[in-house]
């Protein structure tokens, strides 16, 4: 009944499957600002967290397994986050290096008296026939602009034909005097685009008093500054390493109002990875068993479990394969693989592992040697003993029980007395000791079951034998217990 409850579990362990773990690794700020390595792949920033341990639990034992958190985070969040932060926050700028490395990138600076942030202003000299002054013909006829700017785009939009618009695309300076920048051409029947570059030259012997000519934007001018605006904060352009937006990315949301909540929508992507599989708990069962010879032999059956593990975002799922090997006296006859698929799911996290026990010398020759659980070494202590007992008792033969029976029976402590003058009466012929009980062991037939499409057979027969045997031993001393306590009992009545 034993072996048949205990293949019954199995059974329905196996219909449940593998386990699925949602291991606690930590929140994803923990994880994003952990001082792991972080790496880019493609436009995405991807940063470890701390290793964390988790638990297998299974048949009472929790096998730790080693997971680590993997977060990642798209660049282009990480840059509105930083321009969030800009613009809602101008003073936090200063306690971030990433965040002033953008400002001054753009040419940017902070007004110690308003705290704002300023952008480079330029009041342009009104166009005058004497200055600087910029054409779009290098003969120096036709409209003249105060700066070159403004001449590519008068350029452009004079240039069109019915069929196309124009406008001003990129340019840059060639020279102090040359302007060249790029016209674009779209088509009004077909949306077809073209380009042609062309330049824009400057005129004039000098600036007016006051200004002063610059050559980054080709005018004569008066410079200044101007609060930056949203438009040119959007504008900006955000480049940089993987440790640059991996400084950034927590600047920007440990510097905002709810730092928590900011790496929460930072995060795009999630991964968890750790070992392919783990060791599970081993297990090593003895008995003994009598061969048709009249020899007994060593019975050892290993049990060796390992976990299979595939990892997902947040989760992992195990797999248990229990390989067990049975042995006779030491040489392996059989071994028996088993494995189970992934279903049902587990919350539980143990803080730690239940110990392992190891039990050593179970030969009634030998004297145990336990360590780990307690409980289990008593447990297999006790064991050994009644076994041993047993197995010193089938040694003795049925009619030397009988004859040390009739000895004990017939001593002086078992002859009773009647009345008067101490007659003797014989009870020897009363009590029948001429055999025990009898009983015949039950045969039971073979149990067939199906495992993933394979059939299995469960002997009961060398099991049966030896409950048989010990069962009928034990039947003996109690029917010897039992005319002990008769005797007494007659005794007791004669006085």
């Amino acid at each position: 009944m034993r072996f048949l409850l205990l293949f019954l579990l199995v059974a329905s362990s196996a219909s449940f499957g593998g386990t699925r773990v949602t291991p606690n690794v930590g929140s994803n700020m923990s994880i994003l600002t952990s001082n792991n390595t972080s790496y880019l792949s493609g436009s995405t920033l991807w940063k470890q967290g701390d290793t964390a341990t988790s638990y297998i639990e299974r048949l009472g034992r929790h096998t730790p397994v080693g997971v680590t958190p993997s977060r990642g985070v798209s660049l282009a969040r990480i840059g509105s986050a930083a321009k969030d932060l800009i613009r809602l926050s101008p003073t936090s700028v200063a306690a971030s290096i990433g965040l002033m490395a953008i400002v001054e990138g753009a040419g940017w600076a902070i007004d110690e008296l308003t705290g704002q942030i300023m952008a480079p202003d330029y009041l342009i000299q009104d166009y005058n026939s004497s200055s600087y002054h910029w054409k779009i013909n290098q003969q120096g006829t036709g409209p003249g602009f105060s700066a070159a700017r403004q001449a590519a785009e008068y350029y452009a939009s004079s240039t069109a034909a019915s069929c196309c618009t124009q406008e001003a695309g990129s340019g840059y300076f060639q020279s102090s005097s040359r302007y060249i920048f790029d016209v674009v051409i779209t088509r009004k029947d077909n949306g077809s685009v073209s380009h042609s570059e062309k330049s824009v030259y400057r005129h004039g012997s000098g600036c007016s008093a006051g200004y002063d000519y610059d050559n980054d934007i080709g005018s004569c001018a008066v410079a200044g500054k101007k609060p930056v605006t949203s438009s040119d904060i959007n504008n900006l352009q955000i480049t940089g390493d993987a440790s640059f937006y991996d400084g950034l990315m927590r600047d920007a949301c440990n510097l905002s109002a709810s730092p928590s909540r900011c790496f929460d929508s930072l995060v795009e992507q999630r991964r968890l990875s750790g070992p392919a599989t783990v060791q599970g708990p081993k297990s090593t069962t003895t008995s003994y068993q009598t061969n048709s010879d009249g020899t007994t032999s060593t019975v050892e059956k290993e049990v060796n479990t390992q976990y299979e593990i595939d990892y997902g975002d947040d989760s992992f799922v195990y797999s248990p394969k229990t390989t067990t090997n049975t042995k006779v006296d030491g040489d392996v006859v059989d071994t028996v693989v088993e494995k189970e698929d992934s279903a049902e799911d587990s919350e539980q996290k143990p803080e730690e592992e239940e110990p392992v026990s190891e039990i050593a010398g179970l030969q009634c020759e030998a004297t145990v040697a336990c360590s780990g659980d307690a409980i289990q070494c008593a447990i297999a202590s006790t064991q050994k003993d009644t076994k041993c007992i047993l197995q010193e008792i089938a040694t003795i033969e049925e009619t030397e029980v009988r004859q040390q029976v009739q000895q004990d029976l017939s001593g002086p402590d078992y002859q009773p007395f009647g009345e008067g003058e101490g007659e003797f009466i014989d009870l020897s012929d009363v009590i029948d000791t001429s055999s025990t009980i009898a009983a015949s062991c039950p045969v039971l037939p073979p149990l067939s079951f199906e495992i993933k499409g394979q059939t299995k057979t469960f002997e009961f027969s060398e099991y049966m034998s030896l409950l048989c045997e010990i069962a009928g031993w034990f039947g003996v001393f109690l029917v010897i217990f039992s005319m002990r306590q008769g005797v007494e009992i007659i005794a007791r009545g004669f006085g």
